[in-house]
């Protein structure tokens, strides 16, 4: 079995590394391809994505790697890292400080470490199972706030053409009941970075309405809000694979986590 401890210290170091590159780099970032016509592929996604790789390859040979811009590096183990090496292209790209370098370690597809690194603010969110969940080492945890009118709520709203049209549409009505019921609703599609905010007891909650196409989108600061003490369900208040991709969900503080449930599902 792999030490968490010491993973969890690799994890560290590595994302740190990748972030630092992020920040030398991003006045020099060229466009390499296209995945639509507006969300890119760049020579600093490459790059980062390059150090990860070989950092893991160095400590753990064995271990499997899936990564967005690599595909699947497959060693047949039970161990397998899932890298996000530039969550956020666009926004860096266009110099917006809302980006991370994120990776998650899962154990017979359960994830059970993850670290995620916003260089803009130098601050690096980490968890492992049964260990907990940290900001820049010190231990984070969920907050406490009960009263859902009192709350904010962060959300990445449905994506057409990424649901059924009915489903798109119940979505916004949705929405739109919550903001009615919350004291504010944000729009956020970077899961990672807020769901970490969640964890660290800066927001209440956070609402997935559009599926993500691939799990390093969310698995790595899903995780870590888990270890952080948040609660996660489906949109119904089902328990939720945290190994799979292409779930909508809901992760709270727990506290509020039916008052949301009971809003959204009474108002559809």
């Amino acid at each position: 079995m792999t030490d968490l401890r010491e993973a969890l210290e690799f994890s560290k170091k590595t994302i740190l590394k990748a972030g630092k590159l992020l920040l030398e780099t991003q006045q020099s970032v060229k466009v390499k391809g296209h995945k639509d016509r507006v969300d890119i592929v760049t020579n600093v996604d490459i790059e980062t994505e390059k150090l990860i790789i070989s950092a893991i390859e160095k400590k753990y040979p064995t271990h499997s790697i899936s990564s967005e811009e690599k595909g699947f590096i497959d060693k047949k183990s039970p161990y397998l890292w899932i890298i996000d090496p530039l969550d956020g292209t666009k926004e860096y790209f266009r110099q917006i400080p809302s980006y991370n370098a994120s990776l998650c370690l899962l154990f017979n597809e359960i994830p059970i470490l993850s670290a995620v690194y916003l260089p803009y603010s130098n601050q690096i969110f980490s968890a492992a199972d049964k260990i907990g969940a940290f900001l820049n080492g010190e231990k984070i945890k969920v907050n406490s706030q009960a009263v859902l009118k009192n709350s904010i709520i962060y959300l990445h709203p449905p994506c057409f053409g990424k649901l059924p049209e009915k489903d798109f549409e119940k979505n916004f009505i949705k929405i739109k009941e919550l903001t009615k019921n919350v004291y504010r609703l944000r729009y956020h599609q970077n899961q990672n970075t807020f769901l970490c905010f969640l964890a660290l007891g800066s927001a209440e909650a956070y609402i997935n309405f559009s599926y993500p196409p691939s799990m390093e989108d969310f698995a790595p600061g899903l995780f870590i809000a888990k270890m952080a003490g948040a609660k996660i369900t489906d949109l119904k208040g089902e328990k939720i694979d945290l190994g799979k991709s292409k779930q909508l969900y809901i992760a709270s503080n727990g506290k509020i986590h039916e008052q949301v449930l009971k809003v959204i599902n009474n108002n559809a």
